[in-house]
């Protein structure tokens, strides 16, 4: 019950301040990959350490503290890098993903010159077509 009051109080508001800086394509991308592979993969992780230091309590004791510091270590590392990073895009105004080589607009004239070929659409057929629509054959 603390676990979940720690996620739902501390946790999940930080995640959305760290999305500041980015722009809605990065964020959308972002809590996607973070919310279903991230979430799960962590503890998918813990549970491949857990069964694998399962044949004795001194042994899952041991390892899993050991795991623990490894990656609390990372993580600190990690938070202080991202911390500044956060803090230079910030001041600056920078935005992540608004400053990409290759402008928004590009890939929307490639999906819709991409579509023009494909017509899958189950509206009114042209008089000058006869081929069934995709959707009913």
């Amino acid at each position: 019950m603390l676990l979940k009051a720690f996620t739902y109080s501390l946790n999940n508001p930080t995640k959305e301040i760290l999305y500041q800086p980015t722009s809605s394509a990065v964020k959308y991308k972002a809590k996607s990959w973070i919310d279903v592979f991230g979430a799960r993969g962590a503890k998918a992780l813990g549970s491949v350490f857990t069964n694998a230091f399962s044949d004795s309590l001194p042994k899952l004791v041991n390892g899993g503290s050991l795991v623990s510091i490894v990656i609390g270590i990372y993580l600190v590392f990690n938070a202080r890098y991202m911390g500044k990073t956060f803090d230079e895009y910030i001041d600056s105004g920078r935005v992540v993903g608004e400053d990409s080589d290759v402008p928004e607009t590009k890939f929307v004239e490639l999906a819709q010159n991409q579509n023009q070929d494909e017509d899958t659409s189950c509206g009114i057929p042209d008089a000058d077509k006869k081929e069934p629509c995709i959707a009913n054959v």
